[in-house]
């Protein structure tokens, strides 16, 4: 029976998803009680729901990358909202919304900062945000202005960029178009989404025992990880003996130089005592 001073729905809501399969093993091993709870298939599931892949829908919520530039941006004010109606620890909400858009960018003063200091910049493909034209390239407000500058938008430190924002999401219509990818959700970063919004394969929801099923599957991960480091193994001891047949050789070499230097040196001894 669970009586640890909280639901069990909040530790299945909020703290497991914040758990390792490393960490739940360890709460197995605090007492019957925690290890009774921590066998559940519900708390298993959610561990083996990160090993399944999902599969990114027209209708997914992009929040963006978990961290560095361009990351996800949480919602307090809807947190608390959540907090207060419910009367219990909420789980984090982020705010939604795509990359190069308007009030992702309103703040930036040139292109530099639209592509790699704005909200979600990390979403583009590397490859096709170095194609990207500047904004002084493709700018009609004033053609013959080579300034890289955004003009001032309606507010107040904002800056009108929203011809380039279109720019930047044209382009990347057509990039996903010539790779038969999605042209709604244009990430295509599965982990830039919301969770629960992700399409999920019917064989992860068929599983009778997902302890199991989770287990099987970081034990394919280790011995996947395993025959990786015997093949790196493989090719340093390689490496060494090379390595090492190279230092025979020049030890060699050293050897008979260092007899050369002998020779020379008693052929100029005998010289000298001949003379003498």
């Amino acid at each position: 029976m669970w009586d640890y001073g909280f639901p069990f729905e909040v530790f299945l809501d909020v703290l497991v998803p914040l758990l390792s399969l490393t960490d739940i093993c360890v709460l197995t091993q605090v007492n019957v009680g925690w290890k009774e709870l921590c066998s559940e298939d519900d708390v298993w599931r959610i561990l083996y729901m990160r090993t399944c892949p999902g599969k990114i829908l027209d209708t997914s919520v992009h929040i963006g990358p978990r961290g560095g530039k361009g990351r996800r941006v949480r919602n307090r004010e809807l947190e608390s909202r959540s907090r207060w109606k419910s009367s219990r620890v909420s789980k984090p909400v982020y705010y939604s919304c795509e990359p190069f858009t308007f009030s992702t960018t309103r703040y930036c003063v040139d292109s530099d900062s639209v592509l790699y200091n704005s909200w979600g910049c990390n979403c583009i493909p590397q490859d096709l945000k170095k194609s990207l034209k500047k904004w002084k390239e493709i700018r009609r407000d004033n053609p013959g202005d080579d300034s890289f500058l955004f003009k001032q938008g309606g507010m107040a430190y904002e800056k009108d960029t929203g011809e380039y924002c279109r720019y930047i999401r044209d382009e990347w219509r057509n990039y996903n178009m010539s790779k038969s990818i999605s042209t709604t959700t244009l990430c295509q970063n599965p982990d830039h989404y919301e969770e629960k919004t992700l399409g999920i394969s019917e064989e992860c929801k068929s599983h009778k025992s997902y302890k199991k099923a989770t287990l099987s599957v970081y034990r394919g991960k280790i011995k996947k990880a395993n025959k990786k480091r015997e093949r790196e193994l493989k090719k340093a001891e390689k490496d060494f003996e090379k390595a090492y047949q190279i230092m025979v050789e020049m030890k060699k070499r050293m050897v008979e130089k260092s007899n050369w230097v002998e020779k020379g040196e008693k052929t100029l001894e005998s010289i000298q005592y001949n003379r003498v």
